[in-house]
Order: C-alpha cells, then sequence, then structure tokens
C-alpha cells in the first residue's frame, strides 16, 4: 500500500514577508534605512504576536467568558462572539474587538477536552485543494489533516456571516485568527478557506498560530506563507509530528526488528 502523503506545519518558524524596500533620501545610505525599516517590522511583528499570545491564552482553562474577559484583560463588551461549549469536531471559540489596535481577533481554543482530542486524532489526511495568489486565481492542490479540515469547515458555514457582520459594524479593523495547538491547525485551515472571499483579504485577513500541528502537505503550506504566522517554542513536538511521520516511524521500527532477528540467526548459523 501506499504510504500517506506528509504532512507538515504550516510553517516551522517565525515567516515575515512582503517587507517594503527602503530607499534612503536626505544623504542616508540605503541600507542604513533599510536596516532601520526591517528593525521596524520585525517590532510591529512582534508586538502582533504578543498580542495574539495574550488573546490565545485567555481562552485556557476558561468555564464562562467571565473568566475569558480576566484572563484577557479585556471587557465584557469587547466579546462580540463565543462558544465554550467544545463537542466532537467543535472547538470552542472567541471573537474578540480591540479597539486601541483596530483588531478584531478570532481565538480558536486549543485541546481542551476528551472531545477535542478525537479531533486531533482524526489525523488520517484527505485531498485538498485552494485557490490562492492575490486575486485567488493560483490554484494549489494537496492533502489536509481530515479532523482539523472537517473542524475548520463546519466553522467557516457557522461563523463566516457573524465575522462579515463585525466588519460591516466595524469599518477600519483588520481581521485576526489566533490559534494554539489543535486550534493552530484549524485556524491556518479557516483562513485559508475564508481567504478565497476578496472581503476577508481586503480586510488584512491573516492567521498567527502557536504550536501548530502538521496540517498541510508542502505545497500547500508553502501557499500559506504570506498569511500566516506560526511560533513554535524550541524542540516543541507537536508541530513536527504527523500522521505520516508515525507510520514512518512504525515501520522502521518494525524493519529494525526483523533485521535484528534474521542477524541473530546469521550469527548462530555462523557459529554452527
Amino acid at each position: 500500500s501506499s504510504n500517506p502523503p506528509a504532512l507538515v506545519g504550516d510553517k516551522l518558524h517565525m515567516w515575515y514577508t512582503g517587507m517594503p524596500q527602503a530607499h534612503g533620501t536626505d544623504g542616508d545610505s540605503p541600507s542604513a534605512i533599510g536596516l532601520a525599516t526591517r528593525e521596524e517590522d520585525w517590532e510591529g511583528k512582534l508586538r502582533e504576536i504578543k498580542t495574539a499570545l495574550r488573546y490565545s491564552k485567555s481562552l485556557r482553562r476558561a468555564p464562562d467568558l467571565k473568566t475569558v474577559a480576566r484572563q484577557g484583560g479585556v471587557s465584557r463588551d469587547d466579546i462580540l462572539l463565543s462558544d465554550l461549549a467544545p463537542q466532537m469536531l467543535r472547538p470552542a471559540y472567541v471573537l474578540f474587538k480591540d479597539d486601541a489596535a483596530k483588531r478584531l481577533i478570532f481565538v480558536i481554543r486549543g485541546t481542551h477536552s476528551a472531545k477535542d482530542m478525537i479531533t486531533n486524532l482524526t489525523g488520517s489526511v484527505c485531498p485538498h485543494h485552494t485557490m490562492g495568489g492575490d486575486a485567488g486565481e493560483d490554484l494549489r492542490v494537496g492533502y489536509a489533516h481530515s479532523g482539523f479540515l472537517t473542524t475548520a469547515k463546519f466553522l467557516e458555514r457557522k461563523i463566516k456571516d457573524s465575522l462579515l457582520s463585525a466588519m460591516e459594524n466595524n469599518p477600519g479593523y483588520q481581521l485576526k485568527i489566533v490559534g494554539h495547538s489543535l486550534g493552530g491547525g484549524v485556524s491556518v485551515l479557516l483562513t485559508e478557506m475564508l481567504r478565497q472571499d476578496a472581503r476577508f483579504r481586503s480586510a488584512g485577513l491573516h492567521c498567527f498560530t502557536f504550536a501548530c500541528p502538521s496540517t498541510l502537505s508542502r505545497e500547500l503550506a508553502e501557499s500559506c506563507q504570506s498569511f500566516v504566522t506560526t511560533c513554535v517554542n524550541n524542540a516543541d513536538l507537536v508541530p513536527m509530528v504527523s500522521f505520516s511521520k508515525v507510520t514512518e516511524l512504525q515501520r522502521e521500527v518494525v524493519s529494525t526488528a526483523l533485521e535484528q532477528r534474521l542477524l541473530e540467526k546469521w550469527k548462530k548459523a555462523s557459529q554452527a
């Protein structure tokens, strides 16, 4: 039987693309201006990541919205949409409004319950495609984690209209999708789906994930580079493991065991 296609994390490091070219003026060298621009861009990106992490942590072990608001340091009025009762292939989520940053931040919680574990364990791969590019005309074909994909499709159907309504009621606000662990994989796929709609692309839709599991095959993962930022903590195992890797490990263990038995038989035969 053929091996399952390898899934990789949407990105295994923090990616930042689209950095503007800098040109010197008033006697400043282009390289000096470029260095300052890159530093400012990275500082801005790190501020975005820090904000995304704060909102992501606000859902951790939160039984109700009062706890979410307290952990996130926000007002209850800043929570526009929520569901904290996860079901099978249905994760908990909250939509925040950040008036200071002019952001709408949709957070998908990571593994929290036995029902969430079922989503994680539905780790077989299934065919998946997306229309990438600025105009959504670049067809990319590959594979995705079936549990995350099913969950992302459900969320798209359930909350797309609510997100559009929030964007309409808050003109000029950018939309960010944030997820940790299970929520990270779902966030990547949900962002990818929503970006097929030009209204979301024009709202600066970007995804921030933390410890995102392997979610897409390489060609699809690379197509997410411009709109997904993933943070991985040192040698965290979760973003490095996929169904295909586990299958490969199992095959190597069996093969090694067989080789050891054959080697022992050969040694006994050679000593006879």
